[in-house]
């Protein structure tokens, strides 16, 4: 799917693992993640061939150069807990407000609501990403926690929020 004649939204391969690494690696993308600076080479291969059956993996190409990764992360194995996934999304920082995180969550949505029958779809995101929390309750997602001091970053320690979107339940 293009989103522009410049980038398109597929599903992650293998061979994007070098570019995974490369967006995550830099200061304006991992400080948004729970990532480690300097993440290693080996590092993402391994996070691609091992996702649960049932999950989602995209990326946005921007002519050969990975802007965007989100995922859709079921439960298969939780048999109380299939009816729920995990989201997580990076933008690099270049690319940033330009609609990608926008179509890549309404895509990761549609295939939740449509095709996995997910009701339940949470996430975690640093208490000051305000761009992040506006566009997540663009799409329903609804506050449920504040987790305080929760993550080190650049210094010091940050609170994570937890929010969720449920549908018909």
């Amino acid at each position: 799917m293009s989103i522009s004649p410049d980038i398109s939204i597929r599903h992650a391969e293998l061979r994007d693992a070098v570019g995974l690494r490369d967006m995550h690696a830099h200061p304006d993308v991992y400080k948004g993640t729970m990532q480690l600076p300097f993440p290693p080479d080996d590092r993402w291969k391994p996070r691609l061939e091992a996702l649960p059956h049932g999950s989602i993996n995209l990326v946005a190409d921007a002519k050969g150069v990975i802007v965007g990764h989100a995922s859709l992360i079921a439960n298969p194995k939780a048999l109380r807990r299939k009816h729920a996934a995990g989201l997580g999304m990076a933008i690099h920082h270049q690319w940033q407000r330009q609609g990608i995180a926008t179509e890549m969550l309404r895509l990761l949505i549609d295939a939740a609501d449509n095709w996995l029958d997910f009701r339940r779809l949470e996430l975690d995101v640093f208490a000051d990403n305000l761009g992040a929390i506006r566009l997540y309750e663009k799409f329903g997602f609804e506050l449920e926690g504040r987790h305080k001091a929760h993550s080190f970053r650049n210094g010091s320690y940050v609170d994570v929020l937890t929010m969720a979107r449920l549908r018909n339940l």
